[in-house]
């Protein structure tokens, strides 16, 4: 049931998102494919990030979170 729920949510999304598109088009003179949508490519999804550093940042982030749990209930 869970899963049916969140593929409906993503249908209405999806709509969202045309309807968006279709609207921009609609007010727009000459209207390209690439003002409605950019696909993006490797090079602007890749995080130069590696493991470590992303496994550090969430450590401190850890770190900080469980100093504000712990005062609470000290």
């Amino acid at each position: 049931m869970k899963a049916e729920n969140e593929r409906r949510y993503d249908d209405y999304e999806r709509m969202a998102i045309q309807a968006l598109m279709i609207e921009k088009a609609h007010r727009e003179k000459r209207p390209k494919l690439t003002d409605l949508f950019k696909r993006p490519n490797d090079k602007q999804n890749h995080d130069k990030k590696t493991i470590n550093e992303r496994r550090k940042e969430v450590d401190e982030i850890n770190a900080w979170l469980s100093t504000l749990t712990t005062e609470r209930r000290g």
